[in-house]
């Protein structure tokens, strides 16, 4: 995936600097492209915590099985006129799913921009109807037939677009049209008569209410504003509270919490955020009668009027939920980490050497991304997923530069084709080590006794004896020579200290490192800010003496991959899900870093918010820490969080469980169980053993750890504390808020695991149903309902708002659903708990405010903001009027005309 580093935000300065990666290998990531709130590059391994990079197989755990059976078929032909009969059997396996033909066109097709390419691109329209145009020519398993669509192939396409880690890298236009496509019919119409949220008209108040300075409260940090805005009014409170009506004095008290809450938002969302604008609400509470007003609804958001100001709705009368504008129309050029753009470059780096400047550009486009790893500049130019075992050929990088620091002739020199020998370049989690050579750090080579080895060059040489390539001969201490398979290079510090862990056997998954984040700003920021394509067939710009002529094509990649750099404000809202590792403190004391085999911190007693995705979680009162069961199937190694298990059923003659899980996506789970679980408390009958989850016997799991000598299973009575990320740290009333301030238009990394799934979203409508009873919308889950806070306990005078984002293709209404959920609502208007209950995203990310056409590039660093300038100038067939008009809207830079070049 992708992500452009561009102006950080505080998050993503600290993510980075904890990381210590260079700010262009954010480009490669799938990263929101503002705030690149940086996180692990890596999957975690067999156990959830190696590092090894198959975290997307884990993710992809085997579907739910379904019923095979006669499927009625509303219509006697398909979408293309293709006769068919009015019944079909499902032939379709979901423990098979990533054997069917239609899978390995989704996810292992690469190289192509509609297809999901192993999670680098999200399914367009295009790649939709390539899907559709396959399934109608081969059958389930990826044969040719001319059967046409089957219900197998509709079951395998549901299925996806059901699936909780593979549904999220489609766009929202391709999954309405592949439900046409497969005539997948969507849920019914919600048509019933429903209650929507009402406001009680307008609010007026005070222009500035606080004696502190805008400037003072904005330097406040965000934890102590309730404790200041506590202080300001106890100081105040006569003026405040002394003269007028009840709703003179809240409008006062009102004005000031609304001065505070402005603060709150003054440096966009941050870590503390939430848990500062609740104590802002906890303080206004206390005032006499800031409620008097504050609990009212002034502009029909879900929400009261001091909830929402902490929210970041900082004028009350105002939330907008309806944009009928809001689409994704917008062509843009598909950016590859490959060398795509060097010949686009080419023209850039001619614009340079008339300008005066150094070339650049197009080398840039051919170097590895991770050049930093030895201290040399990145590029884009991705050589394969990388392996300790094969570092030469999957890097990308000449090692030589390492291996021999300062010379000369190495550096200018390629490796010898086919050369290679292992090296130690990952820490044990699987994170890139990196090699500062300006402090003396350098690739030494040991052997397999961890000895120093000695390292030869060898320039090879054509036939007049130009240097062609370099390789090494290896000699061990008592001078024989090694084979290359025999050696390891590692890691030195300036002291000679190995940096590594010793071991070369690991691997990185690169195939999804791409521009995805790139992509989507394209496809945004185009559609957002109206960017129109341009028209000259071949554009001329002059500099100096020098004039070049740059055909459209090319003029179009290099304004594209400028499009993400132009916009001057960014919005964002969550936080990204790193996979960092966690902090486990036993009972005992001993205290264990490593990454986590699932997400297990529940909401409910036990759980801390510590701001931003930080959480701890602790056993709390009737609810210990049950941990993860692992269970070994057919298919692999399946982790299940032990809160979603009904039941586990042996087989007492082959050890064989069961395990339900009616609750998570997949209902049942067969194979060899791996954790122990005290089955004396299960009901044993007919040669099974069975134990059931109830309140009386929590089934408890373990922790599966990386510890010290490796993978160890940590009993969960163990347990005293766990602190780390969680991946459900984003609360659907901040979503709709941040939806409804980006009127509708903006991006999301659509998966909440640390694989990124950049894509353009749109809302055309927010839709709300109010309820008082238990009555909730068709659409809705059944069962008890857990969120942010646990599990939902009603409270006099609370309602619950049933939240849905809805969006429609062009010239469609709105009737799917983008993302929806429940917020349950105090009789004091404010929040009291809240979940997505389907579409929640690990972050959003938009842009507002004017175009910036000189800001410079974090896509290659030798782009000239010039060039862009003078291609947008010269790249439209229109008159002057209407060239004064579209460089007025674009904000073009005021000496824009003097670009002008004559076009022949």
């Amino acid at each position: 995936m992708a992500e452009p580093p561009l102006r950080l935000n505080p998050i993503t300065a600290g993510v980075r600097r904890a990381l210590a990666l260079p700010s262009n290998l954010m480009g490669g990531l799938g990263r929101p492209v503002a705030a690149a709130l940086l996180g692990t590059l890596f999957t975690a391994g067999s156990l959830g915590l190696t590092g090894t990079a198959n975290a997307q197989e884990r993710n992809g755990a085997p579907l739910p099985p379904a019923t095979v059976a006669e499927m009625p078929i509303g219509a006697s032909t398909g979408p293309d006129g293709t006769p068919r009969t009015t019944t079909e059997v499902s032939d379709f396996d979901p423990h098979r799913l990533r054997e069917y033909g239609l899978y390995q066109l989704f996810w292992n097709t690469h190289g192509d921009p509609d297809l999901a390419g192993g999670g680098l691109n999200e399914i367009s329209l295009g790649g939709a109807q390539k899907l559709y145009d396959y399934a109608k020519t081969h059958d389930l398993n990826g044969r040719a037939d001319d059967q046409g669509i089957t219900a197998g192939e509709r079951d395998f396409i549901k299925a996806l677009l059901e699936h909780p880690h593979y549904s999220a890298f489609f766009e929202l236009d391709a999954k309405a049209k592949l439900l046409e496509l497969f005539e997948i019919q969507p849920d019914a119409v919600h048509t019933r008569d429903v209650n929507r949220p009402t406001d009680v008209g307008t609010i007026t108040l005070p222009y500035r209410v606080s004696k502190a300075s805008t400037y003072e409260l904005n330097n406040v940090l965000i934890g102590n504003l309730g404790s200041r805005f506590t202080a300001e009014y106890e100081s105040r409170k006569a003026e405040l509270e002394g003269t007028g009506t009840p709703e003179e004095k809240s409008a006062r008290v009102l004005g000031l919490f609304r001065d505070y809450a402005k603060a709150l938002w003054s440096h966009g969302e941050l870590p503390g955020t939430d848990q500062a604008g609740q104590r802002l609400l906890d303080a206004l509470e206390r005032t006499r009668s800031g409620l008097v007003l504050g609990a009212q609804n002034y502009n029909g958001a879900p929400w009261s009027a001091a909830q929402g100001l902490v929210l970041g709705v900082l004028d009350p009368n105002t939330f907008p939920t309806d944009f009928p504008t809001a689409r994704s129309n917008a062509p843009t050029t598909y950016l590859a980490m490959n060398e795509g753009m060097a010949n686009a470059m080419k023209y850039m780096d001619q614009y340079r050497v008339a300008s005066g400047m150094q070339p650049g550009a197009e080398a840039h486009e051919r170097r590895s991304p991770i050049g930093y790893v030895i201290g040399e500049p990145n590029g884009h130019n991705k050589a394969g997923s990388l392996s300790e075992a094969r570092p030469f050929a999957t890097s990308g990088l000449n090692w030589g530069i390492a291996l021999f620091p300062g010379d000369r002739e190495i550096r200018d020199l390629k490796p010898k084709a086919g050369f290679e020998f292992p090296i130690d370049a990952l820490d044990r989690f699987g994170y890139f080590l990196r090699l500062n050579p300006s402090a003396g750090e350098r690739l030494g080579v040991v052997d397999q006794a961890g000895r120093p080895v000695r390292a030869e060059k060898v320039i090879e040489r054509d036939e007049t004896g130009k240097a062609t390539a370099w390789s090494a001969k290896f000699y061990g201490q008592d001078g024989q020579e090694l084979e290359p398979g025999q050696v390891m290079g590692v890691f030195l510090s300036s002291s000679g200290t190995i940096k590594g862990d010793r071991k070369a056997t690991g691997t990185v998954n690169m195939s999804w490192w791409g521009f995805c984040d790139r992509n989507t700003a394209q496809k945004l920021y185009k559609a957002k800010y109206n960017i129109p394509e341009l028209e000259r067939e071949v554009i001329r710009v002059k500099v100096g003496d020098t004039v070049i002529d740059i055909p459209r094509a090319e003029a179009q990649k290099l304004i594209d991959a400028s499009i993400p750099d132009l916009v001057r404000g960014y919005t964002g809202v969550g936080f990204r899900f790193d996979d960092q590792p966690a902090t486990i403190r036993l009972t005992s004391g001993r205290v264990i870093r490593s990454k986590l085999a699932a997400d297990i911190f529940a909401p409910g007693p036990g759980l801390t918010r510590k701001g931003g995705d930080e959480v701890s979680l602790r056993p709390a009162m009737g609810q210990p820490l049950l941990g993860t069961l692992e269970i070994k199937t057919v298919s692999g190694t399946t982790v299940i969080d032990a809160r979603n298990i009904a039941s586990i059923t042996r087989d007492d003659a082959t050890g064989m469980v069961t395990v339900s899980t009616p609750n998570d996506w997949q209902k049942e789970v067969t194979g060899q169980l791996l954790s122990a679980v005290d089955w004396a408390k299960g009901r044993s009958e007919n040669g099974k053993t069975t134990l059931v989850q109830d309140e009386s016997f929590p089934i408890t799991g373990e922790l599966l750890v990386q510890g010290n000598h490796g993978p160890e299973r940590i009993p969960m009575s163990q347990v005293a504390e766990i602190s780390g990320e969680t991946k459900s740290d984003l609360r659907l009333s901040s979503y709709m808020t941040w939806v409804s301030m980006n009127k509708g238009m903006y991006a999301t990394d659509g998966s909440t695991g640390v694989v990124v799934s950049n894509g353009m979203r749109w809302t055309n409508k927010l839709d709300v149903e109010e309820t008082e009873d238990d009555a909730r919308p068709r659409w809705a889950p059944k069962g008890d309902l857990v969120g942010m806070e646990g599990r939902l306990e009603r409270q006099p005078g609370d309602k619950i708002m049933w939240v849905r984002g809805l969006y429609g293709n062009e010239g469609q209404e709105p009737t799917s659903d983008g993302f929806a959920g429940w917020i349950q609502i105090g009789s004091s208007g404010r929040i009291l708990n809240e979940a997505f209950t389907s579409g929640a995203p690990d972050f959003g990310w938009s842009a507002n405010g004017a175009l910036d056409w000189t800001s410079r590039s974090t896509f290659n660093p030798y782009e000239v903001p010039g060039l862009r300038i003078a291609i947008m100038v010269n790249g439209f067939q229109k008159s002057d009027a209407e060239m004064e008009a579209l460089a007025k809207r674009l904000n073009f830079p005021s000496n824009w005309r003097e670009y002008r070049t004559p076009q022949e």
